[in-house]
């Protein structure tokens, strides 16, 4: 136990020369009264515990624990209690139970999982739900393993492109005869069956096909190269049009040309707006006025592109 603490009431000396009513004089006295302990003291307890000795079950006053923590005496439980700020001064309150939309601002509810605000009258889900789902959704997972293969499930769900740019680069794997019999221009699909890169998987049959959550604007590229062989026509022009559904969404540029067997080669790119379900192929148009049999070179004819945003 703390020692017993004595206080001695002494008297300092008056002014020299005082002089004053009987109430100046009792002023003077009082103010010159000095309270000393008989021992080192403090109105508030210092140190890890309530007092030297750690058993105490007393109350012994305020307590600073480490000089830092304020603990109280609770007398219902006999023992030191930490101080703490009261729940409605904070404005919010953790508890599984209504604490009052009148008093508080905000209410994490436990029981249903969900964070809460209030307009003065009444309760209302910040998050909607969502949190109570979520809490839900994982309670339904009791292992790694299990969580591991709901995660891999809702990747697998994500529709192809909806996290890559759906890049992709084609090729011809061979050379494409387009035979003119007499003079004439024909038309027609590039066959593209070679694909030097898709990692989204958006190219197929001859053409790309923009995927479900790929709608956005789009760098398309394209070459087409062009021999002759079996005929010099005079007049030989060859065309390639990027087509998007059909229809003609650019053209490279149109190059006359004397029926050189050398050949022809034509390039553009475009930055053009697709939305999910367009397709795009690279389609020639060749004018010939003799007879005479084009051929579609694989090493310098391409189809390519990617989502820019």
């Amino acid at each position: 136990m703390p020692p017993t603490v004595t206080f001695n009431v002494s008297a300092g000396a008056l002014a020299e020369g005082f002089s004053g009513s009987p109430q100046a004089l009792l002023n003077a006295f009082a103010s010159s009264l000095i309270v000393a302990p008989s021992v080192p003291w403090t109105a508030f307890t210092l140190g890890p515990t309530p007092a030297p000795d750690s058993d105490s079950e007393s109350n012994l006053g305020p307590w600073f624990k480490n000089g830092t923590t304020l603990f109280v005496w609770d007398d219902v439980t006999a023992a030191y209690i930490p101080q703490i700020i009261d729940w409605k001064s904070l404005q919010y309150k953790v508890a599984d139970s209504d604490p009052g939309a009148a008093v508080y601002t905000l209410w994490v509810d436990t029981l249903a999982g969900a964070l809460k605000w209030s307009n003065g009258a009444g309760w209302a889900d910040i998050y909607g739900g969502q949190l109570a789902a979520i809490v839900a959704r994982f309670a339904d997972y009791s292992t790694t393993a299990q969580m591991n293969t709901a995660i891999d499930a809702d990747i697998a769900a994500i529709p192809a492109g909806v996290t890559g740019n759906n890049s992709f680069r084609a090729v011809p794997s061979v050379v494409q005869n387009v035979v003119f019999e007499i003079s004439g221009t024909k038309a027609g699909v590039v066959s593209l069956g070679t694909e030097s890169f898709d990692p989204d998987a958006v190219f197929t049959a001859n053409r790309f096909t923009v995927p479900v959550g790929g709608t956005g604007y789009y760098q398309l590229n394209a070459s087409l190269s062009v021999t002759t062989s079996g005929g010099t026509p005079t007049d030989f022009d060859v065309t390639a049009n990027v087509s998007v559904n059909g229809g003609v969404s650019f053209s490279c540029n149109d190059v006359a040309g004397s029926g050189s067997a050398n050949g022809q080669i034509v390039t553009g790119s475009d930055y053009i707006s697709l939305a999910a379900g367009d397709y795009v192929e690279l389609r020639y148009s060749i004018l010939a006025n003799a007879a005479v049999t084009a051929e579609i070179q694989p090493n310098t004819t391409h189809l390519s592109g990617f989502r820019v945003r």
